[in-house]
């Protein structure tokens, strides 16, 4: 499966979700307009979904219509749950654990044939996150399941699973399931001032999803990786424009209020300097 089928899929539950949670203009269904790559995101659609019904339940809530605020907050986690669904990594950690579930009542060798799946599934996303960490260590638990030792498989797919963590959408939509589930129990209980500082809370959660989604470090390791593909394919002036994009978002990140975002932007220009200098080398030998 590609990204542009994955989308299109992802699209489907989507129509069907705001069926439920209410009326959805068609025009954003367009599938040119969805599917053009670097434009548009689900995800940053969801996510702006979510805000709407957040900052529809803090109006309710300023209004004291606190039946109509619960209602809302039903609406907008449907669209939270809906971004769990369709992270790009959520297929293949769901393989993984499954994987480390069946090491209790599998022989090693029938587990390590349930890894090909894995790396299908792998491959389906790198397009779009990195997925050669992942690779590492579902690489080395095979290994481990060759020798049948599978204490050691177990602890690479656990780490495995951890190097898929996509953070920039992973932390802040985990926050903001969080506020949005303590705003949920403050209005069951009456306290409409608790509930809506959760949900002041929580706007700034989803927010941070679509940055996540579209910020200069996302669009920067997009950037890298589509030119360390086309480096290894021969393709050097491609590599070049891609790396030179990538560079430029990295280097907007630096100037960022966020040591992580900062950091993160600090050794990506690391990895983008090696690549521009292998791709230079290789461009001057032809």
């Amino acid at each position: 499966m590609n990204k542009a089928i994955f989308l299109k899929t992802a699209i489907s539950a989507f129509i069907l979700i705001f069926v439920a949670a209410g009326p959805v203009s068609a025009q954003m269904f367009d599938e040119n307009v969805m599917l053009t790559s670097g434009q548009s995101s689900i995800l940053s659609v969801a996510a702006t979904k979510v805000l709407r019904h957040i900052s529809g339940a803090r109006a309710d809530i300023h209004r004291n219509n606190l039946n109509s605020a619960k209602h809302e907050l039903i609406k907008a986690q449907r669209m939270l749950a809906f971004i769990n669904s369709v992270r790009p990594t959520e297929k293949v950690r769901d393989q993984i654990w499954v994987v480390g579930d069946q090491l209790a009542y599998k022989s090693a060798q029938e587990v390590a044939v349930n890894l090909i799946p894995i790396y299908a599934s792998l491959d389906e996303i790198s397009g779009m996150i990195s997925v050669e960490k992942a690779k590492i260590h579902i690489n080395k638990a095979r290994g481990y399941l060759e020798q049948k030792n599978k204490k050691g498989a177990k602890q690479e797919l656990e780490e495995a699973d951890k190097a898929l963590i996509f953070t920039e959408v992973d932390m802040p939509l985990a926050s903001t399931e969080k506020y949005v589930k303590e705003a949920e129990g403050y209005l069951q209980k009456g306290n409409s001032k608790k509930a809506d500082e959760a949900l002041d809370a929580a706007e700034d959660g989803v927010q941070m999803i679509s940055i996540g989604v579209y910020g200069p470090v996302a669009q920067a390791n997009r950037g890298y990786w589509a030119a360390s593909k086309k480096y290894v394919a021969g393709k050097y002036a491609a590599a070049k424009e891609d790396l030179a994009s990538a560079k430029n978002y990295a280097q907007k990140s630096l100037s960022s209020a966020d040591k992580e975002v900062k950091d993160k932007a600090d050794n990506l220009l690391k990895d983008i300097n090696d690549l521009e200098k292998k791709i230079e080398s290789k461009i001057k030998e032809k």
